[in-house]
């Protein structure tokens, strides 16, 4: 028995030396996590500028006036955000600004009636009226039309910076609108109808892009609070009261205490509850993240395996190798060695982020962004520990049958095609992440802990709900007792497969090396 170790070890050895002695596998795993970060921000990027939209709308208005109440309204709340944001701190010394700093800023506090106040007055300059320059109001009107792009510098949120409205005139029909909606030099139209405030059944919004609703959304918003308005004066209420009836109910989510965690003195006649914090919610989608990252290692191991054994075969090499070993010792210890060189990439990209991160903690802690309470949640030792447990028998049920289809196939193409059918399978549970991770102790996730393929990932998700010691048991055992079967089956396969000259002529074939 030493001697059988000892020879796997040695294969292990030499796999493992092999590809950590190459500069490709440090550079590749120094660069790893930059070029993930990378990759993320490329991401994020990319996903935000693509989902919202960004040019010119117009709007038909079939309605009386009621366009123009919808831009008053934009232009209240624009040119409100504006001077909140810029009016303590008017870093660029505007002059109408400083005017406006003296006015509407006492004490260093911004008077939030009087700024709504000067809004309204100043509208009507927005809207049409003639500014001369007279009163402040008509200095910052003209000032705000002639310099778009230094209000949106100073205040980027402002809905001007993505939101322009087009206006085209009378003599532009609603076919004219779709030709520039086609050509793409409108975002979209929309269709007021004259009987918005009765019913938005009509109203529509005209778009090329029909994915991006962004832009319908935000003008909705504004259309929302004129209609929302004139119902309310249609009905005779007065404005405090209808806010009051608008107003949202809402719950805010709360788990149960156990009499076990409360402080001493406490109520125990009374249940007792307490608001679940955002940090917690946050930990609760933990292992989901583990899950991915154990996927990916398992998948990437063993494709490791099936590449090399196939490399090995086709260069003669597993000739030299099966002669002073057999081909169970060959095909642990390449596991084992491809464990090794997994853990090593784990070791070097652990040390390359979280090493620096924890010297600059303890440099600096004021710099510290991240709450302790949600780090040591994410990093629970249910999770860590399921994690390596689960690893470990995913890695080694899915390697073996990888180093299986690589044993009997002669070309890496070959091993891709016979290997299709075990990919599928391990692309499932990355399509079931989101469902299991919402629904931990659903009825999919509690049949799919059961399923040998996928009881590694789905235990890895559900690992905020873990069940009962006896069933965690009952399924490590289970889970165990088909890591063996794959090996069994995985065994038989290398045995004859490694020494087959040509590839197996279909499935039926490999089944056929397990029976013989």
């Amino acid at each position: 028995m030493p001697n059988h170790l000892r020879t796997i070890l040695l294969i292990a050895r030499r796999d493992w030396l092999e590809s950590v002695s190459t500069k490709m596998f440090w550079i590749g795993a120094l660069l790893g996590p930059i070029l993930m970060i990378v990759l993320m921000v490329i991401v994020g990027v990319a996903s935000v500028s693509t989902a919202m939209s960004k040019g010119q709308y117009a709007v038909i208005d079939q309605s009386d006036g009621l366009a123009q109440e919808i831009r008053n309204e934009i232009h209240r709340r624009d040119i409100h955000t504006f001077l909140v944001s810029t009016l303590v701190q008017n870093s660029e010394s505007i002059e109408v600004l400083e005017e406006l700093q003296a006015k509407l800023v006492v004490g260093g506090t911004i008077e939030y009636d009087a700024v709504s106040n000067f809004v309204e007055e100043v509208l009507p300059y927005i809207d049409g009226y003639e500014a001369t320059g007279g009163s402040v109001h008509e200095r910052f009107a003209i000032w705000w039309m002639e310099n778009r792009e230094v209000a949106v510098d100073l205040v980027p949120s402002l809905s001007i910076a993505r939101y322009i409205e087009f206006l085209p005139g009378s003599q532009f029909s609603e076919e004219n609108l779709q030709e520039l909606v086609e050509n793409e030099t409108l975002i979209g139209y929309f269709v007021l109808p004259d009987n918005l405030v009765e019913s938005s059944s009509e109203a529509k919004f005209v778009t090329k892009n029909i994915l991006k609703n962004d832009v319908a959304a935000w003008y909705s918003n504004f259309a929302t609070s004129v209609i929302r308005a004139k119902r309310v004066a249609a009905i005779n209420v007065q404005e405090d009261d209808a806010q009051w009836i608008m107003q949202r109910v809402s719950f805010t989510t709360n788990k149960a205490v156990s009499p076990d965690d409360l402080a001493d003195g406490a109520d125990l006649g009374q249940p007792v509850t307490e608001e679940v914090t955002a940090g917690e919610q946050i930990a609760r989608f933990a292992p989901a993240v583990y899950q991915y990252i154990l996927w990916f290692m398992v998948f990437m191991g063993s494709m490791m395996l099936m590449t090399g054994t196939v490399e090995e075969k086709s260069t003669k090499l597993v000739e030299v190798l099966l002669s002073n070993a057999d081909a169970g010792q060959l095909m642990d210890g390449k596991l084992l060695g491809i464990t090794a060189t997994l853990l090593t990439v784990i070791g070097v990209w652990t040390s390359f982020i979280a090493l620096p991160l924890a010297l600059g903690l303890f440099a600096f802690p004021q710099f510290s962004f991240l709450d302790i309470d949600i780090i040591s949640a994410i990093f629970k030792p249910a999770y860590v520990v399921n994690f390596v447990i689960f690893l470990a028998l995913g890695f080694v049920f899915f390697g073996y049958l990888f180093s299986a289809v690589g044993s009997a196939c002669a070309s890496i193409r070959d091993a891709q095609v016979f290997s299709t059918p075990i990919t599928i399978i391990l692309i499932v549970p990355v399509m079931l992440m989101v469902p299991l991770a919402m629904d931990p102790t659903g009825m999919l996730a509690t049949i799919l802990k059961f399923f040998p393929p996928y009881t590694p990932f789905v235990m890895m998700n559900t690992a905020a709900e873990l069940p009962s010691l006896p069933v965690y048991l009952l399924i490590l055992a289970w889970m165990l007792l088909w890591t063996c079967a794959s090996r069994w089956i995985a065994a038989r396969v290398y045995q004859k497969g490694m020494l087959m000259e040509s590839k197996p002529k279909g499935f039926k074939e490999l089944v056929r090396l397990v029976k013989t």
